[in-house]
This record gives structure tokens, sequence and C-alpha cells, in this order.
């Protein structure tokens, strides 16, 4: 079976080709995980949306359910702790919706539905790998989050 990993790669400044002297595997690092999205957090450091299972059990749907912070200049991995997971079963309703980054904070807030059909915002701290839950979100869904801005023109 052939496994292609998922992984970053790097592009020097002024120049438009891949570094063939930097990968940063991220399924050996999150011990056969695979990446879904990354997001950006500021200097080396990203925010990555995994799939569940790993290697040939990994998943690839819309199921990606948990995250790890990432530092590509060390290529340090630490899993986010305190998020929470899927309860299981094939009628689960656990949804992990878009998250949105907010720069102005340095964190990543993310849209949940629980098992139970509750739903909140819980934020990532990059620097501590740390989820937190916050707001409770009254809605018949949650799927993604974002901030609007006041135009005072």
């Amino acid at each position: 079976m052939l496994t292609i990993p998922s992984g970053v790669l790097k592009i020097n400044k002024g120049t438009f080709s891949f570094d063939e002297d930097y990968f940063f595997n991220i399924t050996e690092a999150s011990e056969g995980h695979n990446l879904f999205r990354a997001y950006y957090m500021g200097g080396t450091t990203f925010i990555l949306s995994m799939y569940p299972g790993t290697n040939s059990n990994a998943t690839f749907g819309v199921d990606a359910d948990r995250f790890a912070v990432i530092d590509v200049a060390t290529q340090s991995f630490e899993w986010v702790s305190n998020f929470p997971v899927a309860e299981g079963g094939e009628d689960d309703p656990f949804y992990v919706g878009s998250p949105y980054i907010d720069t102005e904070n340095q964190q990543l807030l993310v849209p949940v539905t629980l098992s139970s059909g509750e739903h909140y915002l819980y934020i990532i701290d990059p620097e501590e790998a740390i989820a937190e839950q916050s707001s409770q979100v009254i809605a018949e869904s949650v799927k993604a989050v974002g901030i609007l801005e006041v135009n005072e023109d």
C-alpha cells in the first residue's frame, strides 16, 4: 500500500520553487494522522485541523475533529488538549464548524455541536495548545463563526 504523508513544504523568500531541504512530515509527527486544513496564527505557528483515524483507518470526509499546534521553524507538533470529542456511533450529531482566526487576540474560535445537540464556541490558545469552552450558541446549528465590523462611512 502506498502511503503519502501530510506535510508542510517551504518556499524561500525571493524564489518560486520548494526548498528541497525542508519537509515537515505531519503524518509522522502525529503518529499517523492526516492534515485537513491549516490556520496561520502568526510568526511560525499554525493550528492544524486533523482527520480522525490513522494510516489506512483514517477518514477523509468532513469529519476533521481534532486540532494540533505546530511550529514550522522547530518542526514541533502538539495536540490541542481539552477539545471535545464525539461520543461515537453512526447517528452521532457531533460537528465541528469552520473556525475564525482572531488575529487581535491570537486565538482560534471554533464552533462545535456536541453529541448532546448543544452548540458552543471553543477558543484554542496556540501558545498553550489548550481549548476552552466559551459561549453557548442557542440556534438550530452553527456551521461557521466570524466577526462583522461596523463601517462608519
